[in-house]
């Protein structure tokens, strides 16, 4: 199995090796108009639809 089709080991790493926490604010873009959203939970669980569809995990 190539398992560089279900991680990327340069993104994880970029993630959890920074050096302080970042935190990010949504204010500017939704006073810009982009109001539109993606339930996280949805999100979370998609994912793993698609992982099961793409036969990575059981």
């Amino acid at each position: 199995a190539d398992i560089t089709r279900l991680i990327s080991p340069w993104h994880t790493d970029a993630d959890l090796g920074r050096p302080i926490e970042v935190v990010t604010d949504m204010s500017k873009s939704r006073a810009l108009g982009f109001n539109a959203f993606q339930a996280s939970d949805q999100a979370f669980f998609d994912v793993f639809d698609t992982l099961r569809a793409q036969r990575l995990i059981p």
